[in-house]
């Protein structure tokens, strides 16, 4: 049998049981206020952290930031110059701005200011030199010379820092998508054609230093990749008229990479037209080189004489270079296009400075208007150049994707 308890008999045994839950309800209100207060806090430190951002997104990086850091550049070019204007991205933190897509690391940066400064020393109207016409376009040519040269130093070191070197890759970018039309306009079409070679080896170069380092992707920390590729083929493309033994030819072979380890060409119009359109010619040229190869078996087997070797090229004599496959200047004897089977670096900046360096040199000052031996004012002293005629040339002149 079993027994039911009353209410009053409950009450009587505990009588807050029922009727006094007001320990229960102060409990309660304990509570919310602790997730009021909590709300509130949360609140705050999401404004305070929106407020930081703000910040970070209009503060200009530190001069002695390290080189590694990247930063963002602007639209504009040496021809518009840099807006100075609140809404200007140059030389703010990238990694404060991930959806801005111009952007390349502040030792390249610094590489590219560095040169330009070397390029206005070479500029005789800067200085109101009565010169010859080529005059600026060879001291052009002679920092692109100096250039290559830094970026040979950077790689010939007991251990080569991909970062390092990519910075070197990113300052020739820079330099070269500007109005550097001094660099095309020299009477010296095969050495032009020859630095455009060489420049794209030094990309392929630093490409494979890059894959060494497991840093070439889409994914890559280095992330100015896909923008420098975009710069230099732009450069290539619009140069490509001086390039008759296939100077140019490595554009293809970087269209390749691209697509090998789907590089995105990030924050460029024209960038990813170009590298379309290289696409269709390397594929046009398969097929033609294809159905030529046919053609040459065809001839073979009809033919009964097996005297049908070529001949590779020169080979060493006296103090000339042995040419290789990868390089023969067009002046040599049996000068053929540039194949870009294979590039060595090491071997064909020793070539190039053979054929086209200055005492056998690749560098040089003899264009140096600030060196008293190659320019003297009416005074007797020479004029110093005023760094600030690069403040506004923080950002290339290209197509910026919306």
């Amino acid at each position: 049998m079993v027994t039911t308890r009353s209410k009053r008999v409950l009450s009587e045994i505990s009588p807050n049981a029922i009727a006094d839950p007001s320990p229960k309800r102060k409990k309660t209100s304990t509570h919310c206020n602790d997730q009021e207060q909590e709300d509130r806090s949360h609140s705050e430190t999401k404004a305070q952290e929106n407020r930081n951002s703000e910040i970070d997104k209009t503060a200009k990086i530190d001069r002695n930031a390290p080189p590694t850091t990247f930063v963002c550049l602007c639209g504009n070019g040496v021809k518009h110059k840099c807006r100075i204007s609140p809404k200007c991205m140059c030389m703010r933190y990238a990694d404060a701005n991930p959806g801005h897509p111009l952007c390349v690391t502040k030792g390249g940066e610094d590489l590219f200011r560095a040169w330009r400064v070397e390029q206005v020393k070479r500029d005789a109207e800067a200085f109101g030199v009565m010169a010859y016409t080529d005059y600026s376009g060879y001291g052009t040519a002679e920092v692109v010379g100096n250039m290559l040269h830094a970026f040979d130093q950077a790689i010939n070191t007991n251990e080569p820092d991909a970062w390092t070197i990519w910075a070197h890759i990113e300052g020739m970018a820079r330099f070269l998508s500007q109005d550097n039309w001094k660099f095309y306009h020299i009477d010296d079409a095969e050495a032009n054609g020859k630095r455009v070679m060489l420049i794209g080896t030094a990309l392929l170069t630093a490409l494979d230093h890059l894959v060494a380092a497991g840093l070439l992707g889409h994914d890559s920390p280095i992330r100015s990749i896909g923008f420098v590729i975009g710069l230099l083929l732009e450069f290539v493309v619009a140069y490509e008229e001086t390039c008759e033994s296939n100077e140019d030819g490595w554009r293809f072979v970087v269209v390749r990479r691209v697509d090998e380890f789907d590089i995105k060409m990030s924050g460029l119009k024209g960038a990813e037209r170009i590298v379309q359109g290289l696409r269709r010619i390397a594929r046009e040229e398969e097929a033609e080189q294809e159905e030529e190869e046919e053609e040459k078996k065809k001839e073979q087997r009809d033919e009964t004489s097996s005297d049908s070797e070529k001949n590779n090229g020169p080979q060493k004599d006296g103090n000339k270079p042995n040419f290789v496959n990868a390089y023969k200047p067009d002046s040599a004897p049996d000068s053929e296009l540039r194949s870009w089977d294979a590039w060595n670096w090491e071997q064909e900046v020793k070539i190039y400075t053979v054929w086209h360096g200055i005492d056998g040199k690749i560098d040089g000052t003899q264009y140096d208007l600030t060196l008293a031996e190659n320019y003297e004012s009416d005074d007797d002293e020479v004029d110093s150049v005023d760094s600030d005629v690069i403040d506004g040339e923080t950002g290339p002149e290209v197509g910026v994707l919306d």
